[in-house]
């Protein structure tokens, strides 16, 4: 009878072990529970002030490039906030935020160099850019969610 007790203790014990280890292993670690939860506000206010409406440094950016010859004046203008944006989303704590800011980053500064030299082809193709990386963090399993249309 005590030989059946310890057999039965010890399966028990195993089998607890096993459960535990098992929910453990598929349980996310803290902090990519938190990050899943965790947004950056500065972020969401930032990216609305610089790419929604009409008036927004991404659209008057976009309509000066898309000029013949670009409006080099007012895409150089834009340029500012768009740098700013970059680096807050490079910064940001919340690190699916940062993880994916590379292509946005790329974009921005390739569209600076191609202003500030008047590539006309280069500016296009980086604004280009710049929009893809939206897309890939707003619609192709990226973590920024659906864009509103204006």
């Amino acid at each position: 009878m005590y030989h059946c007790s310890r057999v039965a203790l010890s399966a028990l014990l195993v089998s607890s072990f096993a459960y535990g280890w098992i929910a453990t292993a598929a349980t996310p670690a803290p902090q990519e529970l938190a990050d899943k939860k965790k947004k950056d506000k500065a972020v969401e206010e930032m990216m609305e002030k610089v790419h929604e409406g009409k008036k927004s440094p991404w659209k008057q950016a976009e309509k000066a490039a898309a000029q013949n010859p670009p409006d080099w004046n007012t895409l150089a203008g834009q340029l500012g906030k768009l740098e700013q944006m970059s680096a807050l989303l490079k910064a940001s704590k919340v690190s699916d935020i940062s993880d994916s800011a590379d292509s946005y980053a790329e974009a921005v500064t390739a569209l600076v160099a191609k202003t500030k030299a008047k590539d006309v082809e280069g500016a296009r193709k980086a604004l280009g850019s710049l929009s893809k990386s939206c897309a890939d963090c707003h619609y192709k399993d990226g973590i920024g969610g659906e864009l509103e249309d204006d």
